[in-house]
């Protein structure tokens, strides 16, 4: 077995799904409010839509999807690059988060941190696009400032590619 998808079930529990499994979809789900799924770094792509749910990611601590009809996690694996990609779409970010080198395209859209955490950014990442999100954000690796969001602002920063100083597009 490679791909696990969960559709409209309810689970419960702390769920920690085995290695080998590759490609992991969590849909329309029911989960308690104490459960929590636990992904490591060798799942290939997990997609967790329309489920309320704790969920511990590589590059992160433990985030919380929304109750919302649009909420979104998305964490993908480019198979021939092995490139990383990690969208969220209302989501909440319940402690300081260090985003993992390994995410090198990163979206947030309607992403709550909460206060006393940051989300902090990794060099690595070459490509970030930060909209309709709200809380403190690093952005010291591309701006050298710490940015408390509202809702109004957005950020989107591009890597140069073959740049001989790292710079970046904002």
């Amino acid at each position: 077995v490679v791909k696990a998808e969960f559709t409209k079930l309810k689970l419960s529990g702390r769920i920690v799904l085995p290695d080998h499994i590759e490609v992991v979809q969590v849909k329309w789900c029911e989960l308690d409010e104490n459960s929590i799924l636990i992904f490591d770094k060798k799942h290939g792509d997990v997609t967790i839509e329309n489920t309320p749910v704790r969920v511990t990611l590589p590059g992160f601590h433990t985030i919380q999807t929304g109750k919302e009809f649009n909420s979104c996690l998305e964490f993908i694996k480019n198979k021939n690059t092995g490139q990383k990609q990690l969208i969220l779409k209302d989501i909440k970010v319940e402690e300081t988060v260090n985003v993992d080198p390994i995410i090198e395209e990163i979206t947030f859209s309607s992403v709550e941190v909460f206060p006393g955490s940051c989300v902090i950014f990794s060099r690595a990442s070459k490509h970030l696009n930060v909209s309709r999100s709200v809380g403190l954000f690093d952005l010291g690796p591309y701006m050298g400032i710490r940015q408390y969001f509202g809702s109004g602002i957005k950020v989107e920063i591009s890597s140069i590619y073959n740049s001989a100083h790292s710079l970046s597009k904002i």
